[in-house]
């Protein structure tokens, strides 16, 4: 039998499992293909396999970066690799269906990673278990015809959600507990019981998280707002942007717009717009709308400056917003926004 040269070893050694997906990305980019599929081969090789260096965060984190560049095949390649060594990693075992449903599998093989996860004591569950499990189930209904199948399916889901609820305590990262309460939302929405839905918002910004709830509250704040309820919208959107994150998770902009609008509509209604504190509140809730608006959603700003406009025609009173200054500081100084952010709240934004 031949000898392995040491040049085929060199060939065939990948160090970790992040120098492989970086790899894999500089192949992409640089639209090498050929070299994607050499590197694609050499990670099926039991031998790279054995020595591939990577625990089971970093096979998961090496996945989630080849998804930023919607490589879900390979990403699917490593996180079964990972499964492979940890096989009761849940984070693994949740990306597996996540990826694999964007990626053309085996007949059955999204089903085995499932009970994979089920096996699996939900003590160790993290919220990715919950989320992408919750996704998986509601992919499959539309391809249920048996009515028997679908409400064993259904019964699967809602038990998804409440042993979410009801595993909080085993969560390291508290933050991401309504995630359970927008799952139960999607869930009823997507029976056509709004009743139920709106109930899960209201029970987790209401009752349950009100101090870390920011995307229940803006959903329900939205939904109110898409029906016209705007004087409900007012306290839902003012929770939403007064809770604070590490990491912004809803649109401050948006919410900042719905607030501005319901307000207005509900001083028209109550003849409050010639009311200083009451016009104030108003003209700032636009301001941070158009601060914190994602570029290119032009379609909204230009809403907010003619709102603006006719609000200071109106009322006969200057708002003190200049659009042209403040887009110059959207573009070329965070600094300045931050400044003018902090002027706009001592006029008592909320």
């Amino acid at each position: 039998m031949p000898k392995t040269t040491e040049n085929q070893k060199e060939a065939l050694f990948i160090p970790s499992v992040d120098i492989a997906a970086q790899m894999m990305r500089d192949a992409y980019r640089n639209a090498d293909f050929t070299r994607l599929k050499e590197i694609r081969d050499r990670l099926n090789n039991s031998d790279v396999q054995k020595n591939m260096a990577g625990s089971a965060d970093e096979f998961h984190n090496a996945a989630v970066e080849l998804t930023r560049s919607n490589m879900f095949q390979y990403a699917y390649l490593l996180t079964q690799l990972g499964i492979d060594r940890y096989p009761h990693n849940t984070d693994l075992l949740s990306d597996a269906l996540k990826y694999g449903a964007r990626c053309k599998t085996e007949p059955g093989e999204l089903e085995r990673w499932y009970e994979a996860l089920k096996n699996v004591n939900e003590r160790f569950w993290t919220w990715r278990a919950y989320q992408f499990s919750f996704d998986y189930l509601m992919e499959e209904l539309p391809s249920l015809k048996d009515n028997k199948q679908i409400e064993q399916v259904e019964a699967e889901i809602l038990r998804i959600i409440h042993a979410f609820k009801n595993h909080f305590q085993y969560l390291s990262d508290q933050s991401v507990r309504e995630k359970a309460y927008l799952m139960e939302y999607e869930y009823w929405i997507s029976k056509g019981e709004a009743e139920k839905a709106e109930t899960a918002l209201k029970t987790a910004t209401d009752d349950v998280l009100s101090d870390k709830c920011p995307q229940c509250a803006l959903k329900y704040a939205d939904r109110m707002f898409e029906m016209g309820k705007y004087e409900i919208v007012i306290p839902y959107a003012e929770q939403a942007v007064r809770i604070m994150e590490d990491q912004h998770s809803i649109s401050y902009g948006y919410t900042y717009y719905i607030l501005a609008m319901s307000r207005e509509w509900v001083a028209r209604e109550n003849n409050g717009l010639q009311d200083p504190q009451t016009r104030n509140h108003i003209f700032n809730n636009y301001y941070c709308a158009y601060l914190y608006m994602e570029a290119g959603r032009n379609n909204l700003m230009d809403v907010i400056k003619k709102r603006v406009r006719a609000l200071e025609f109106e009322t006969k009173q200057d708002s003190g917003i200049d659009f042209d200054k403040l887009d110059e500081a959207k573009s070329n100084n965070a600094m300045e926004m931050l400044k003018r952010l902090l002027e706009a709240r001592q006029g008592n934004i909320n």
